[in-house]
């Protein structure tokens, strides 16, 4: 006769359940530890984000699209711009707020010219020349020359984005001659040198692009 074997039932082995860390509690107890059957206190392995600051930031920041209004940037820079005018109307006399002025006639130029409106990026940069002029007559230091240089630059680089290679390179020049004063009155200065420095180069590309 045959031997009957007794048939064990047969239950698959299950991985054994993974220990679950502690949860830290929002406050820790003394002495660094939690209140949570005395667990160390948990860290993020996860490095934070720092933001620009110093401080930190929301992870999420990185993956928000950054928003680009131009036509808001605009409408800030003219409110101020705004204020400006009526500070220098209030005292004419007032240099410091002159020079605050020709600042924003910059930025708005510089607001229209992002939106494709070059002739009123053009009016505010020529509008700003003017003010610095005067202020260059009446101090001539390096500082007042440097800045007419700088509104010289920016109706260079907009005439020559233009297509006015002639008019940018008139406008460029005049910038040189600027440079080339300032950085002959303080040479010590590296700053002057090294504005001098991109004077010529743009002098030298202009003069190349009026040939072809």
């Amino acid at each position: 006769c045959h031997r009957h074997r007794s048939r064990r039932s047969w239950t698959p082995l299950r991985p054994p359940a993974r220990r679950q860390p502690p949860v830290a509690d929002a406050k820790p107890a003394p002495g660094g530890r939690n209140r949570i059957l005395g667990a160390p206190r948990i860290r993020s392995r996860q490095p934070e984000y720092v933001g620009v600051d110093g401080g930190v930031a929301d992870p999420s920041l990185r993956r928000r699209p950054v928003i680009d209004d131009k036509q808001g940037a605009l409408a800030l820079y003219e409110e101020m711009l705004g204020l400006d005018r009526t500070m220098v109307a209030s005292d004419a006399a007032n240099a410091q707020w002159k020079r605050n002025m020709s600042i924003s006639l910059n930025r708005v130029g510089d607001g229209k010219l992002a939106l494709g409106d070059t002739a009123g990026a053009l009016a505010d940069y020529e509008e700003g020349l003017a003010l610095r002029r005067s202020l260059a007559e009446a101090d001539k230091t390096a500082q007042r020359q440097q800045d007419v240089a700088l509104n010289l630059e920016k109706i260079g680089d907009l005439k020559r984005g233009a297509g006015d290679f002639e008019g940018a390179l008139k406008v460029y020049e005049e910038m040189l001659t600027i440079g080339r004063d300032v950085a002959a009155t303080d040479a010590a200065k590296d700053q002057w040198k090294r504005n001098l420095a991109i004077n010529l180069s743009k002098v030298g590309d202009a003069r190349a692009a009026a040939k072809d």
